[in-house]
């Protein structure tokens, strides 16, 4: 007999030599698992030596125990303990849609997926489930690569319900949660998204309070915390109190404040001529003067101790009139003098004055 040696040359066998076999090579041949995996998903999709049958919803899927058990902790636990599905050849799930529970196993099988915007919300928790880290992991980073100041807040929401630690922290520093410098440039972007507006209050207020934060003025603050409140007045307007609490209001202008206490119209597609005040000392709302007409997405300055309603929408066209109101007589004006163009969501401001 013969070994190998580190010089490579064959020398006769010394049964007293422990290290025999030290120095042979081990071929590893790259493509053999590859090839492997691609025969038993043929014969899969010829249902050949299928010994289980996956069930979510109507779909049914054959599969192979040993390559389920092998890829997926899930699936490993289920036919190696003393569960009854480790005998059943059917075994449903419950908690996975049938497509992409099939998605899931044609991955095991292929290790191959496509994430988009369509499935991500579902592939990722069925991913958890079945324990699929990959799988997992190919969703958190297509959902970070999405990231944007109107689904910033949304996706740190789903992220921290599937303990998607990563994924958590990448959008928390993107919408300023922990830091707030970053949310100088998203600030007043997220505040009009669909996604804050939604939020819970300790949400909100976490995501107002911190000392770090960095905006252009606090108007933006307090206006997001207007929008918040008017999204479902009834339910959030007790909570007006300790959201002003997280509001810097020594740092708004005293004109400002005038404006910021009375809410005017509705919100689209809603035009509506309420208008309420807010009392700081009574914590509550109260009714003042309706608007001459219905409106939403209105511009709205103060000026001389007057608040101006410019534009809007009446819920079918852009509208080019002006009205203000008097606090001291409770009373709007149309003011006879209409802007050239209907518009909404328009910016208004003061200048030396003029409106």
């Amino acid at each position: 007999m013969y070994r190998c040696t580190k010089q490579g040359h064959q020398k006769p066998l010394d049964s007293k030599d422990d290290n025999t076999e030290k120095h042979c090579p081990v071929t590893v041949n790259p493509w053999h698992m590859k090839k492997a995996f691609k025969v038993m998903n043929e014969l899969r999709s010829q249902n050949l030596l299928c010994d289980v049958t996956i069930v979510a919803e109507d779909m049914e899927i054959s599969a192979h125990r040993v390559v389920l058990a092998a890829c997926s902790p899930y699936f490993h636990a289920m036919f190696t303990g003393e569960m009854s599905e480790s005998r059943a050849k059917r075994v449903r799930i419950k908690e996975v849609d049938g497509w992409t529970l099939r998605m899931l196993i044609d991955y095991v099988y292929t290790a191959e997926i496509q994430v988009t915007e369509e499935n991500v919300q579902v592939l990722l928790p069925a991913a958890g489930l079945l324990q699929l880290q990959d799988v997992k992991k190919t969703c958190c980073e297509f959902l970070e690569s999405q990231l944007h100041p109107v689904n910033c807040l949304g996706i740190r929401a789903f992220a921290d319900m599937h303990a998607c630690t990563d994924l958590l922290n990448k959008a928390n520093t993107y919408a300023g949660k922990w830091n707030r410098c970053s949310l100088k440039q998203h600030f007043a972007d997220v505040v009009l998204s669909e996604e804050f507006l939604n939020l819970g209050i300790e949400q909100v207020c976490s995501l107002i309070s911190s000392d770090k934060l960095t905006i252009s003025s606090e108007e933006k603050v307090f206006e997001a915390v207007i929008a918040w409140v008017n999204h479902d007045k009834d339910v959030r307007q007790e909570f007006m109190a300790r959201l002003m609490e997280h509001v810097r209001l020594p740092l708004l202008p005293r004109e400002y404040l005038v404006q910021l206490m009375v809410v005017v119209g509705g919100q689209a597609p809603k035009a509506i001529r309420s208008v309420e005040c807010y009392d700081f000392k009574e914590e509550r709302w109260h009714q003042v003067a309706e608007l001459p007409s219905r409106r939403c997405r209105a511009g709205v300055c103060a000026v001389n101790g007057l608040l101006y309603v410019v534009g809007g929408d009446d819920g079918s066209c852009n509208l080019a009139s002006v009205e203000y109101y008097n606090p001291t007589t409770d009373k709007w004006t149309v003011v006879s003098s209409c802007m050239s163009t209907g518009r909404s969501y328009a910016g208004v401001t003061v200048i030396d004055k003029p409106l």
